[in-house]
C-alpha cells in the first residue's frame, strides 16, 4: 500500500484474512480471489481479467493512491502516527503514575 500498487488477495492464514477485508472491503483498492475455499481456474482466469480490465483497473489505482497519500501523511513531522505515538506515551505515563499514586497512598 506504501506504493499505491492494488493488490490482488488470497488470505489463507493468521492476519491476511484481516488485511484482505481493509484492501478489498474498506479501502477498495483490490480484490480477493476466495474467501476461505480453493479457486477453479476458471474463475481465477475471470477474477484477474476483471481487475486488469481498464474500468475496473483505474478505480483501484485511484484508491490505492488515497491509501498511499493518506499513509504518507501520516509518518509526516507531527502525522497521525506521530500525534498518536505521543499520546500513547502520555497515557502510559498518565497510567503509571497515578498506579504509583495509588500505591503509595494505600502503604
Amino acid at each position: 500500500m506504501w506504493c499505491g500498487v492494488p493488490m490482488i488477495c488470497y488470505p489463507f492464514s493468521f492476519d491476511q484474512v484481516t488485511n484482505r477485508k481493509l484492501v478489498v472491503d474498506d479501502w477498495k483498492c483490490g480484490i480477493s480471489l476466495c474467501d476461505g475455499t480453493s479457486v477453479d481456474r476458471k474463475e481465477f482466469a475471470e477474477k484477474i481479467k476483471s481487475f486488469m480490465s481498464a474500468a475496473a483497473s483505474e478505480s483501484f489505482r485511484q484508491e490505492a493512491d488515497k491509501v498511499k497519500t493518506t499513509l504518507h501523511h501520516a509518518l509526516e513531522a507531527d502525522g497521525s502516527s506521530e500525534r498518536n505515538f505521543d499520546q500513547f506515551i502520555k497515557d502510559l505515563k498518565d497510567k503509571i503514575h497515578s498506579t504509583t499514586t495509588i500505591v503509595l497512598n494505600n502503604s
